[in-house]
């Protein structure tokens, strides 16, 4: 769907009317689908016209699964994880800041956005699981800005585990590193860069990846201030 596509309340449309758009008829069967479950948590966002909208992307308008996460992603955010999700972005400053995770500047040669973990900047002593996966849940949500471009074309990560050692095994439990895994699907590197360049070209890379670039120039830094700066503890 295009960003300045109107998006239709469904309380002013008849679903039965054929001369809507394929996307617009999948955004009124989720909003039909929310409505008629009556799910207190559900219905609190039956008229996010955009937030829905960016999971019927990534779900590739598939109504049913779309249904199904966004109800997932509710239960995590309200009855889960309740305590990750009411993290203010300025309370992890310190893993944004850090270089540890983050996204490049450019896309690849797909246009796909790329992110990356850095494993050399994990501090072991300030960074709490939580910590982690707040800010990466943060970033996640920064994409939704141009959602239809970025699941057009995908997100890939990097992850560069050159400074992965026994101690990192021994920080974390078991669920904290089951919860790492389920945060991003990862490109996975070590000190032989030869693979990653084959996918990703070095021209657009860290020189810490292999590539030609600068942290500046390589890393989108002002996304990350954005992000520290949504709330007024910064």
């Amino acid at each position: 769907m295009t960003p300045d596509k109107k998006l239709v309340n469904i309380k002013d449309v008849d679903t039965s009317e054929e001369d809507l758009d394929f996307e617009t008829q999948c955004l009124v069967q989720l909003k039909n689908t929310i409505k008629r479950s009556n799910d207190p948590l559900l219905l609190t966002v039956l008229d996010n016209d955009a937030f829905l909208n960016a999971f019927l992307v990534g779900r590739k308008f598939n109504v049913c699964r779309t249904f199904e996460t966004v109800k997932g992603y509710l239960i995590t955010k309200h009855v889960k994880q309740t305590k990750i999700f009411r993290m203010k972005p300025h309370s992890v400053r310190h893993v944004l800041e850090s270089g540890f995770i983050g996204l490049l500047k450019n896309r690849d040669h797909l246009g796909r956005v790329i992110g990356f973990v850095r494993c050399t900047k994990l501090d072991l002593k300030t960074m709490e699981c939580a910590d982690i996966a707040r800010a990466v849940i943060l970033l996640g949500e920064s994409l939704w800005e141009n959602v239809d471009d970025m699941m057009r074309n995908g997100q890939v990560g990097i992850l560069d585990y050159s400074g992965y050692n026994f101690s990192v095994m021994t920080r974390y439990s078991f669920s904290d590193k089951l919860t790492f895994l389920n945060i991003f699907l990862f490109l996975m590197h070590g000190s032989n860069y030869s693979g990653l360049h084959e996918h990703i070209s070095p021209k657009i890379l860290p020189t810490w990846l292999g590539g030609e670039l600068s942290d500046e120039d390589a890393i989108d830094t002002k996304l990350i201030q954005r992000i520290i700066t949504q709330d007024d503890g910064s």
